[in-house]
C-alpha cells in the first residue's frame, strides 16, 4: 500500500492527504463479491467492514491523479449535532436501544457540509461488561457502520467515553435522521449518558451576492430558474 501511494505522489506531488482519500474512494474495486457484508452507500460507493472500499488499483489511481479533469479537494468543513434526551437511557440486557439525531444540514457559511467525507460519533455510556456491546450507526441513506463489535477479552466495568469514526457515508448528504443502535449480548444492564455527531466534508453552495447569498447546489432546478430569470431581466 505504501508503495502504491508513493507511486501516486510521484506522479502528482501536489496531492494532499484528502486528495489521496478521494482518489482511493473513486478508483478502488470490489473484491470477494460473494461476501455478504458489501453494501452500496447513498453516493453509490461500495463499502465493506473487512475490505473498506475494495482493492487498490494502482493504474487507476495514477491515471486519475494525472488526469486533466482532476481537481484538488475543496476546503474541509465541519459541523456537529447533539441529541437532547433524558440522561441514563437504559441499555436492556440481551436487548438493544435505538437513539436518533435529526440533522437539518449544516447551512452556516463557516459550518457548511453538504457532502460527507468523515463522520465522527461520540458515545458516553456505563455498562458492567463493556466487551458485550455492539454499536452501529445508520445514516439517513441507510448506510450501516459497525462502530464497535463484541470483544470477549474486554471485561471492563467502566463503560466508555469514546470517539468513533466512519467513512462509509462518503459522498452522502448529512441531512436526515441518523440512528445509533447499542446492543447488549451478555444480559448485562447499562445506561447511555450522551452521544453526538460531527460531520466532516465539503460545502457545495452557489453564491449570489444580490439575491440568495446561499443557495444549495442540491437544488439545481431552483438555481436554473433564478439564473434564467436574471438573464431575462438583464436582457431587458
Amino acid at each position: 500500500m505504501v508503495g502504491i501511494f508513493a507511486l501516486v505522489l510521484e506522479s502528482n506531488p501536489k496531492l494532499s492527504w484528502r486528495d489521496l482519500q478521494h482518489l482511493v474512494v473513486n478508483t478502488s474495486r470490489m473484491t470477494d463479491h460473494l461476501d455478504s457484508d458489501w453494501q452500496t452507500n447513498g453516493a453509490g460507493f461500495h463499502v465493506n467492514h473487512k475490505y473498506g472500499f475494495g482493492v487498490l488499483d494502482a493504474g487507476a489511481l495514477v491515471r486519475l491523479a494525472t488526469s486533466s479533469t482532476w481537481t484538488s479537494s475543496k476546503k474541509r468543513m465541519m459541523c456537529k449535532f447533539f441529541q437532547k434526551f433524558i440522561p441514563n437511557k437504559v441499555i436492556p440486557g440481551n436487548g438493544h436501544v435505538g437513539l436518533v439525531i435529526n440533522s437539518t444540514g449544516c447551512l452556516k457559511p463557516n459550518k457548511c457540509v453538504t457532502k460527507l467525507e468523515h463522520v465522527k460519533v461520540y458515545v458516553s455510556l456505563r455498562h458492567k461488561h463493556r466487551g458485550s456491546l455492539r454499536i452501529t450507526l445508520t445514516s439517513p441513506a441507510g448506510t450501516r457502520s459497525e462502530l464497535l463489535a463484541p470483544r470477549k477479552r474486554d471485561t471492563s466495568q467502566y463503560g466508555l467515553r469514546w470517539w468513533f469514526m466512519t467513512v462509509f457515508s462518503w459522498g452522502e448528504s448529512p441531512v436526515g435522521v441518523w440512528r445509533l443502535n447499542v446492543t447488549d449480548t451478555s444480559g448485562g444492564l447499562g445506561f447511555i449518558k450522551r452521544w453526538s455527531l460531527r460531520f466532516y466534508g465539503t460545502c457545495d453552495y452557489i453564491r449570489n451576492k444580490k439575491r440568495d447569498k446561499k443557495l444549495l447546489l442540491i437544488r439545481p432546478n431552483l438555481v436554473k430558474r433564478r439564473e434564467k430569470t436574471k438573464e431575462l431581466k438583464d436582457s431587458n
